[in-house]
């Protein structure tokens, strides 16, 4: 799964700990009205974007509050489309 791959700090400091945290706040819930909105409306959102801008972390952070805070009525389905299983059998395994 791609969340394994996903960084939320960069740098390690001389105590062991993350240097710099990127806690995406703003971000984070522009992008969770967004992907209530889209959810309702249509149903699935594709994030794109250039490598490296955090468009994993911002998903995967967003995605996990909201189904955190509203299990009853949010579930997702994050996909990697880099990390695709190559037939549909197996993605079926992997979905569930």
């Amino acid at each position: 799964m791609a969340s394994g791959a996903v960084r939320n700090a960069l740098g390690i400091g001389t105590d062991g700990a993350p240097s710099l945290t990127l806690p995406f706040t703003d971000r984070r819930a522009r992008f969770a009205a967004v992907l209530r909105r889209v959810a309702s409306d249509h149903g699935a959102l594709v994030v794109t974007g250039p490598s490296g801008t955090g468009k994993s972390a911002l998903v995967l952070s967003t995605v996990a509050e909201l189904e955190n805070a509203e299990p009853a009525n949010f579930q997702a389905v994050v996909v990697n489309l880099r990390e695709l299983p190559s037939t549909s059998i197996e993605l079926q395994h992997v979905l569930g």
